[in-house]
């Protein structure tokens, strides 16, 4: 009698799911599998417990569907966390490659500068800009061809 019930346990468990709940990546299989596999654990273990009684059994089917969605709602987590520190590091990898590709230009042979560079004194008389005197002065600007 009571291999009878295992086996209606494990074939409902097997059964009932279906495909209802996969997501087409195989993390719905996988939900549905684990959800099935902790609703029978928790359903034999409380039928042993309770001594048979179908309430217990039920409580139980309960508990260890609770239990298995708490599981995979640690396992999204985590990987939703893998995922997103992830992303940041390539984002953070392509910011410094494109910054050591604009160094790299500029040091380059052809790439900016030749080596050559000429500086010239520009003499600036005194001016006012927006109603501020402006000290005359030179300045030094710097050429490179």
């Amino acid at each position: 009698m009571k291999w009878r019930f295992h086996v209606t346990v494990v074939a409902a468990a097997l059964i009932l799911p279906g495909c209802a709940g996969t997501r087409g990546n195989g993390a719905g299989a996988r939900r549905i599998a684990i959800n099935s596999m902790a609703a029978g654990a928790g359903a034999l273990a409380a039928h042993r417990i309770s001594g048979g009684s179908a309430l217990g059994t039920a409580a139980g089917a309960g508990a260890g569907v609770l239990l298995g969605e708490a599981l995979e709602y640690a396992a999204d987590a985590k990987s939703r966390e893998a995922y997103i520190r992830g992303f940041d590091k390539g984002r953070s990898d392509a910011a410094k490659a494109q910054y050591w590709i604009m160094v790299n230009q500029h040091r380059a042979p052809g790439g900016g500068a030749s080596g050559e560079a000429r500086f010239y004194e520009v003499p600036f008389p005194e001016h006012e800009v927006d109603g501020v005197i402006l000290t005359p002065g030179t300045r030094t600007l710097r050429i490179e061809e």
